[in-house]
């Protein structure tokens, strides 16, 4: 619950009160939604309540934290006591937004550009009525939909329409939704309060518009709708002001790309290629150079918009957020002399996109089988964000993938449960593919500085043994010793015996379960942990899923025991040598069961390490300390979710395909993508983001690119089925039959292709199809496609 004491914000949102003004983004400056939340409305308090910009992670918190309320709230039915109750819920304002600690007022409130319609008293429950008009609501681009804190009412987060007031965007949105009677006209002021309701009460929500860069379009009312409103009663006094700044109705609709690229794109690489302006991050102008930038984007842009100032007041941002100054810098495109038709850093923009189109679309449309592996996420995680910094960008995917073994030697006693409802720990077994002299140290400086504390404690522990060892070889047989000492030591040579491995995992077993982690420069050095590559590789199938590992001898002085498989590790191999290693592996799940990356050098860019210093270990330690000390399950709904969509993705496309050999990779592929992704989440304190979600998808991508890139030929061949070129794919077959078929026409088909055209098999796959839902069986006995129709 939030509260207030004195006038200042405590202790709802699980986090510092924020300063007054450091640290926070202002609507100038980026083009996420800015909007404030308050702990209340300032009915039950002395002081007014201050409020506070919003920002993503107190959204979520305060949305759970109003669930038991909600629900009391709901089954209240005394309209006075439902109201005290709804008196000590937090609110948004989504109106707007205020300084931090500023009192809710219309005086102190920064108009947003947005507004919330408010409908009450509705005569159906508001999910029915969502279900019944949500064609009509998604197209006029709402950024939230949901239902209000008594449950019998509807919230509607949209844009102010061009060239209306927040009073004249009320009946415009009212009557295209149909919704009149029910429409609240007290939401026409910009410091408007809503209550924020719990996440189940949510009916849609744009994330990406409310805390990042999308930018959605305003609906464009028609003259008649204007004219309706604006000569209605409900508006007898002069319009008032818009809250922000309102572009004039166009009247033509000007192009957004210019020769097949977005202008947005030429943008950002046209201030790319000026060194006079500072960037951040997001490839925006820094304070001091914004109305810079707004004036040479104007310059440069003229002769591709015939120095429209309309035109360009669509393509160009309002960085510096002064109105008169963004239309002086428009305005200056008009005595800007271009000799050419196109300018030369204009030009340059234009063939520099182009080049990376081509990049981007070279090989097929699939990824499986693409001539590029999976592009990563843009935007990353913050703590593979942090793995990278100090490496050069070309190892990036094997940094951040090689470092998941060492990550995840930090954990001990904590489990999930996967899509099948295993229930697994987070082993991880890594590796990487390069040629010599290709950046494959790179994970080897990043784990190294990972594994600092832990190798810090195995020292003292190793010296501890050695201790007991030169006491021991001084004293005669016919003396007893003093007993060996059980130190842990998780960090393992790359010299280490299978003996040695197995009384290490029995004093890890001891000490709770922890696990043991080695590296390996190169693939051949595993051969010191066994002469024989078929127990190398019994240790690693294991070590997939902590497997019971034993070790039975005779003698009183060799150890027999058995203890759990618990042994992270990663090695480097150049391609032929892992190839040749793997090759009677293929089909043993020895492959499958390792996380595969690859470093393909780019000789164009500059392979530069950066001093991974005692501060860089400093950044990575509330991370590592996170994953010390999560124990227990991990429950994590979201990374759960991303995997079943991942696997149904998975099931249509074999379905579709009978690629097999995809089939099977895919099934640990999809397991070590979830334990990375829960990885990322428990090192971040158990926060999800959007941005992990897409590191999880590109994780299983990439992993199964790299899988099929280097085995997928030699894999097709052990599994004696159809050669399936790296380049090509299989054929989709529901694509290559007609939107009606018979069943001889089917098997037809697979007798050409080279698949098995038994009966049973032909007849297998449509049962398989009819059952996704993929086809339909006709009364006539022909079959009809549901997906992939020629219409």
């Amino acid at each position: 619950m939030m509260g207030s004491e004195n006038g200042h914000f405590i202790g709802a949102i699980g986090c510092p009160t924020p300063s007054p003004v450091r640290g926070i983004i202002r609507k100038k400056e980026s083009k996420m939604i800015q909007f404030s939340i308050a702990s209340g409305t300032g009915a039950k308090q002395k002081n007014a309540v201050p409020t506070y910009i919003c920002k993503s992670k107190w959204y979520r918190e305060l949305m759970a934290r109003t669930e038991p309320l909600c629900a009391l709230i709901e089954a209240e039915t005394d309209k006075e006591r439902r109201n005290a109750l709804k008196a000590d819920l937090p609110i948004k304002i989504p109106n707007a937004w205020m300084d931090d600690e500023a009192v809710r007022n219309n005086k102190n409130a920064h108009p947003n550009g947005t507004m919330t319609l408010d409908f009450d008293g509705l005569d159906e429950d508001p999910r029915d009525l969502w279900e019944r008009i949500k064609d009509k609501v998604m197209a006029l681009n709402p950024i939230e939909v949901e239902i209000s804190a008594s449950g019998k009412g509807m919230h509607i987060w949209v844009l102010v329409p061009q060239g209306l007031t927040l009073k004249e965007s009320i009946p415009f949105y009212a009557k295209r939704l149909g919704l009149e009677k029910f429409a609240d006209k007290a939401v026409s002021d910009p410091a408007r309060a809503i209550y924020i309701v719990p996440e189940r009460n949510t009916l849609y929500r744009d994330w990406e518009v409310i805390f990042s860069d999308k930018v959605l379009e305003a609906p464009v009312p028609t003259e008649e709708e204007i004219a309706e409103i604006r000569g209605g009663k409900a508006l007898q006094s002069p319009a008032e002001p818009g809250p922000v700044l309102q572009k004039p109705q166009a009247k033509r609709s000007f192009p957004t790309s210019y020769q097949g690229i977005p202008f947005s794109e030429i943008v950002k690489e046209l201030l790319r290629l000026n060194p006079a302006i500072t960037l951040n991050e997001k490839g925006e102008p820094v304070e001091g150079c914004r109305h810079s930038a707004e004036v040479f984007l104007a310059q440069h842009m003229k002769t591709s918009t015939d120095s429209n100032v309309e035109w360009l007041s669509e393509i160009i941002p309002n960085w510096e957020g002064d109105e008169k100054a963004w239309q002086s810098a428009i305005a200056s495109a008009q005595s800007y002399e271009v000799k050419y038709e196109q300018s030369h850093l204009l030009k340059q923009a234009i063939a520099n996109l182009k080049d990376r189109q081509k990049q981007e679309t070279k090989g097929t449309t699939d990824w499986r089988y693409a001539d590029e592996e999976p592009r990563m996420p843009k935007y990353l995680p913050r703590l593979a964000k942090l793995l990278v910094e100090k490496v050069p960008e070309v190892t990036w995917p094997s940094v951040i993938n090689a470092a998941f073994s060492a990550l995840a030697t930090h954990t001990f006693g904590v489990w999930f449960r996967s899509v099948a409802g295993d229930k697994l720990e987070l082993n991880m077994l890594t590796a990487t593919l390069a040629e010599t002299s290709n950046g494959k140290s790179a994970s080897y400086k990043v784990n190294e500085v990972i594994m600092q504390s832990i190798a810090k404690a195995d020292a003292e522990a190793l010296a501890k043994e050695e201790e007991w060892k030169s006491k021991a070889s001084r004293k005669s047989a016919n003396t007893e010793g003093e007993k060996r000492p059980e130190s842990l030591i998780q960090t393992c040579m790359s010299t280490m015996s299978d003996a040695v491995l197995m009384r290490r995992l029995l004093v890890a077993l001891i000490m709770g379960g922890m696990f043991l982690y080695s590296y390996y420069d190169e693939i051949k050095d595993l051969l010191d942990l066994s002469k024989s590559k078929r127990k190398i590789k019994a240790i690693m199938c294991a070590a997939f899923e902590s497997k019971m590992y034993g070790k039975e001898t005779d003698g009183k002085d060799y150890l027999s025991a058995r203890a759990p498989m618990r042994f992270n590790t990663h090695f480097n191999g150049v391609p032929s040598d892992v190839k040749a290693w793997c090759a009677d592996g293929l089909t043993d799940g020895y492959v499958n069961r390792i996380s595969f990356a690859h470093i393909k050098r780019d000789r164009s860019q500059k392979f530069v390490y950066r001093d991974f210093d005692e501060k860089y270990a400093q950044k990575l330690e509330p991370s590592l300390k996170n994953l010390r000390e999560k124990k227990g399950e991990i429950i994590c709904p979201e990374a759960l979710e991303v995997a079943r969509q991942l696997q149904k993705e998975t099931e249509q496309y074999v379905d579709e395909t009978e690629d097999y050999q995809f089939e099977s990779l895919s099934r640990r592929a999809l397991i070590i993508a979830h334990r990375k992704a829960l990885i990322l989440y428990v090192a971040d304190g158990c926060r999800w983001s959007k941005e992990l979600a897409k590191f999880m998808r590109w994780s299983f991508k990439y992993d199964m690119w790299v899988k099929l890139h280097y085995f997928g030929k030699d894999l097709a061949e052990a599994q004696k089925k159809e050669v399936v070129s790296t380049h090509s794919g299989p054929v989709n077959q529901l694509q290559s039959l007609p939107d009606t078929f018979t069943f001889e026409d089917y098997r037809s088909f697979r007798r050409t292709n080279g698949l098995n055209d038994s009966k049973g098999a032909t007849d297998a796959t449509l049962r398989t199809w009819k059952c996704r839902k993929h086809v339909k069986q006709n009364p006539d006995g022909t079959y009809s496609k549901l997906k992939y129709t020629s219409k």
